[in-house]
């Protein structure tokens, strides 16, 4: 029964190693989510409630095949109507008894929304199945293998006694040692990718939008109201014309107003958004500045190892530090996250002792060590 028990939680635990740090974790594990939540909630929207009404003063044409006419073939406003004032010149933003000489500015956008934002949550996974394509689970393998308690020959008392640091786990840790440039330049490329990712994904979203989207944030931190500045790029009336054939058989246009309710929602998406991706690109580039420092500066590098670590001992891991690379000190970095500040302890300690030729510790630091 014991035996079954243990099956169960080893096929549905969902501990793995952590190959990452939280800065790429934010893509994937925050955004993607994040992304798939609003696709879901606005296609919902698009579906099962109201996307479009419309009004026609043409009772002849039904409304539902105004509603579907008008939204498929998208509305329109009119951009030198935007600034006259409401109520006196036009009814709404954009709005305006219809003229051959204006320019109308089309909005097509909302019905691809929940697919386009979709595709941006699937594009933020393909920097983390890069690099997990790239590590192939050596991490994993190696934090189990230094967490293992092996049962020592000699006993105290009639008991055996245990250590975390097996010698077979010494051994297999220092043959991972020194082979780990392209481990560590994979990485550093694989946040390079979710930096590209999010500026590449803030551009298409501005020609999405019809290149409004760039200054959308700012602009919108100067009005009282956060969404003023979207009645241009989210209006919530909008014109369509339909075309039908008169008595005498010619064309005759149809001016129509239609409501748009899924406007208010895509308006508070895209200001989310847009101050979302704006903190992802500077985490972004803190962490590309960060790996460049571990890279150049040993201290930084020993700095990183001493967070979360600390009982570390300053001069084993100085020594361990200046010994090996830092592709090598960055292998360290990720297992010092996936095992105990003992466990790690006690490989540094290894390390600097034994593995690097460090100079002999004395008996009481020794003790103190173990």
């Amino acid at each position: 029964m014991q035996t079954f028990c243990s099956s169960l939680r080893n096929i549905f635990s969902f501990r793995v190693a952590e190959i990452d740090t939280a800065s790429f974790r934010l893509h994937y594990k925050v955004t993607f989510p994040i992304l798939l939540f609003l696709s879901v909630l606005v296609g919902w929207r698009q579906i099962f409630e109201v996307a479009i009404s419309c009004f026609s003063r043409n009772s002849d044409i039904p409304g539902v095949f105004v509603n579907n006419y008008c939204y498929t073939h998208s509305t329109f406003s009119y951009e030198e109507s935007w600034s006259k004032s409401v109520g006196e010149e036009v009814p709404y933003p954009g709005m305006d008894k219809y003229s051959s000489d204006k320019t109308k500015v089309h909005h097509t956008y909302y019905q691809w929304v929940s697919l386009v934002i979709f595709v941006q949550s699937i594009l933020f996974l393909l920097p983390r199945c890069f690099w997990k394509h790239v590590e192939s689970g050596r991490l994993e393998e190696l934090t189990k293998e230094l967490s293992k308690p092996e049962v020592v020959k000699e006993s105290f008392h009639g008991q055996n006694l245990i250590r975390s640091t097996t010698e077979s786990s010494r051994l297999l840790l220092r043959s991972e040692l020194k082979r780990n440039g392209g481990y560590f330049a994979s990485y550093v490329v694989a946040e390079v990718l979710n930096l590209v990712n999010v500026v590449g994904q803030f551009c298409l979203m501005n020609i999405f939008l019809g290149g409004h989207f760039f200054f959308y944030g700012h602009q919108a931190l100067q009005f009282t109201g956060l969404l003023e500045p979207g009645f241009k790029l989210f209006p919530g009336v909008a014109g369509c014309n339909i075309y039908t054939y008169g008595s005498s058989g010619d064309p005759q246009r149809h001016s129509i107003m239609c409501l748009l309710p899924i406007n208010i929602l895509n308006s508070k998406i895209y200001a989310f958004l847009w101050f979302w991706f704006v903190f992802l690109f500077i985490v972004s580039c803190c962490a590309l500045v960060c790996r460049c420092a571990f890279f150049v500066s040993s201290w930084f590098r020993g700095a990183s190892l001493a967070s979360g670590n600390r009982h570390l001992d300053k001069k084993q891991l100085q020594v361990v530090v200046s010994q090996i690379s830092a592709s090598d000190c960055f292998l360290l970095y990720l297992i010092s996250r996936n095992i105990s500040s003992v466990k790690f302890k006690e490989v540094v300690s290894r390390l600097a002792k034994e593995d690097l030729g460090a100079q002999k510790f004395s008996d009481d630091d020794e003790n103190t060590l173990m």
